[in-house]
């Protein structure tokens, strides 16, 4: 598998060069071109690793770091899983990658379907794959929440097209929030990416579950909440707590949410 290594462009290659030498582990994140892969290649450049950045872009924001020691040109994990997991594999043999730091869901996908060729020595840092079903399975986790008690919008579950025809005149009242039950739907070698969305009245329902290829999968049909957006993330090792952080959106995007 073809990929190509673009030179750290770090303007001060002294510095860099410092850093590296006292580097503990050869570090691999993916998807640069996210903010996400820039923070992660940042901090993991100043706690002395050797970081590699990949990305479908032969430049990226994460890939212009100082911190970057390398970058990759690899497939796009999203339309071409096969070859991206080859190109990844590749990556890890020549430059002796000790981590993997897949940086968004459709890297997970795919980096979890080639544990075994990475081997044992290398260290994916993603749930393994019956844990990430449980936590990016909307339609289960929402359902989940329920019997646990814990507040969740009024929801539909819609299990398919013919499922759909039979609720679909049971909604309560308009506008209402269209979930497909994952972010991004594999099918064969490829991964869809789904959305929210919005139906103000029936026939915009009708027409969303007509024309959508993410709602012939299941999803959910829930009422609307508006107000601000905010988001609290936790860390934990096992039962052991190791970080929280918290935040409200100041912008939304999209906009409507």
């Amino acid at each position: 598998m073809m990929t190509s290594a673009i030179p750290c462009r770090c303007s001060d290659q002294e510095f860099c060069s410092r850093n590296f030498k006292f580097a503990t582990m050869n570090v691999l994140v993916t998807d640069g071109e996210n903010r996400s892969a820039l923070a992660a290649t940042r901090s993991l450049g100043k706690k002395g690793c050797t970081v590699f950045v990949t990305s479908n872009n032969a430049l990226n924001i994460s890939s212009s770091s100082k911190y970057c020691q390398n970058a990759y040109k690899t497939p796009d994990p999203l339309t071409d899983g096969e070859h991206y997991s080859q190109a990844i594999t590749e990556i890890v043999s020549n430059e002796h990658i000790d981590v993997i730091f897949p940086m968004t869901e459709q890297s997970v996908y795919c980096l979890n379907n080639s544990r075994e060729i990475l081997g044992n020595k290398v260290i994916l840092a993603c749930a393994p794959p019956e844990k990430m079903e449980a936590v990016s399975n909307k339609f289960s986790l929402f359902q989940l929440a329920e019997k646990l008690g814990v507040d969740i919008p009024q929801t539909i579950y819609v299990t398919g097209p013919d499922d759909f025809l039979r609720k679909r005149d049971h909604i309560p009242v308009f506008p209402v929030v269209v979930k497909p039950a994952f972010s991004k739907i594999q099918i064969d070698n490829k991964i869809i990416s789904t959305g929210v969305m919005y139906a103000s009245n029936q026939h915009e329902l009708n027409k969303l579950y007509d024309l959508k290829p993410a709602l012939r999968y299941p999803s959910m049909i829930q009422e609307m909440i508006t107000g601000e957006g905010t988001g609290l993330f936790t860390l934990f090792d096992h039962d052991r707590h190791l970080a929280l952080f918290s935040h409200r959106r100041i912008l939304e995007k999209p906009p409507s949410g």
